[in-house]
């Protein structure tokens, strides 16, 4: 029995591995240079205005500062973004359990 890859017609094969070609992708968007990244730093720009807005300081500032170092570090910018995400998920689904 083969691998997953070796099942796949030929015609969805790559020549380039799966996980070089995610990692690729990967370090286009977390550069703040290209086109995704400048995309991601204004969308981290708006969620740090609503947020301000919605009376969150703490998530704006957090955002905000993110923006500002995604020029350094793409990854600690996106490693942020997510930490802020993902509280707010916690948040919401702590209140739907009431």
């Amino acid at each position: 029995m083969g691998s997953v890859i070796d099942r796949l017609p030929t015609s969805l094969r790559t020549k380039k591995t799966d996980v070089g070609a995610l990692e690729d992708d990967i370090e286009e968007e977390l550069d703040s240079n290209s086109q995704m990244g400048k995309v991601r730093m204004l969308m981290m720009t708006g969620q740090a205005l609503y947020f301000w807005r919605k009376g969150r300081k703490v998530d704006s500032l957090l955002l905000l500062a993110a923006v500002f170092i995604a020029p350094k570090s793409g990854r600690a910018a996106y490693l942020i973004n997510t930490a802020v995400t993902l509280n707010t998920l916690r948040k919401y689904l702590k209140g739907q359990k009431k």
